[in-house]
C-alpha cells in the first residue's frame, strides 16, 4: 500500500481550516484577556487610578471616624470591665488591636455596601460602581468578600502591600487591582 502526496485541494483546504482554527483560538484567548475596549459588559467605561484613589481615601475616612467612636463608646462602656482595653491603649499601646477592630468594621462596611447597592461611600463621592466582571450586575456576597480578605491580606503588609494591590490597576489592562481580579470584580464610572 502506497501512500498518495495530498492533493492540491486537500493542501489548500487544510490551510484554510488552519488559518480558521488559528483565528478562532486568536479572538477567544484575546476575547477572554482583553479589556473590551476599556467598558464592562454593559458597556459602562472602566474607572481609571484617580477616581479609585480618591474612593479609597474617603473610605479610609469613614472607617477611621466609624473605629474612632467604636472604640471610645468601648472605652466608657460597662463592656470595659471585662478586659483592661482603653480607647488609648488601642490607638497607642495595642496596635494591633485596633488594626483588627478596623478591620473587621471594614469587613462589614465593604461587603454590606457592595452587595447592597454596589458601592460605597468613597465609591459615591468618586462617582463608581463596583460590579461582576463577566455579568455587570451587582456583586455577590461571596464576590464582596473574597475582595475584601484579599484586600486586607495586602494591607496587613506595610506599606507595600496596598501599593502593589492598588498600583496593580496601572498596569491592568482591564483597570483591575488584585483584590478585583481575585473576585472577578470591576469598578466603573458613572459619569
Amino acid at each position: 500500500m502506497s501512500a498518495d502526496p495530498p492533493s492540491g485541494e486537500w493542501v489548500a483546504k487544510s490551510d484554510a481550516q488552519d488559518r480558521v482554527f488559528r483565528e478562532t483560538i486568536y479572538l477567544n484567548f484575546n476575547r477572554k484577556r482583553s479589556p473590551r475596549n476599556g467598558t464592562d459588559p454593559l458597556g459602562r467605561t472602566l474607572a481609571g487610578f484617580p477616581r479609585r484613589v480618591l474612593a479609597t481615601l474617603v473610605d479610609t475616612v469613614v472607617i477611621f471616624c466609624v473605629s474612632a467612636v467604636v472604640l471610645v463608646a468601648y472605652s466608657v462602656s460597662p463592656w470595659r470591665a471585662f478586659g483592661d482595653l482603653s480607647f488609648w491603649w488601642l490607638f497607642t499601646g495595642g496596635f494591633l488591636g485596633g488594626q483588627i477592630l478596623a478591620g473587621l468594621i471594614r469587613g462589614l462596611y465593604d461587603i454590606l455596601s457592595l452587595t447592597l447597592r454596589s458601592q460605597t461611600v468613597g465609591n459615591k463621592a468618586a462617582s463608581t460602581l463596583v460590579v461582576n466582571g463577566r455579568t455587570g450586575r451587582r456583586v455577590t456576597v461571596f464576590q464582596a468578600t473574597v475582595r475584601f480578605l484579599v484586600q486586607f491580606g495586602f494591607h496587613l503588609v506595610p506599606a507595600l502591600g496596598p501599593l502593589v494591590d492598588n498600583g496593580w490597576c496601572l498596569f491592568s489592562q482591564d483597570r483591575q487591582t488584585l483584590h478585583d481580579k481575585a473576585a472577578r470584580t470591576v469598578v466603573v464610572r458613572l459619569r
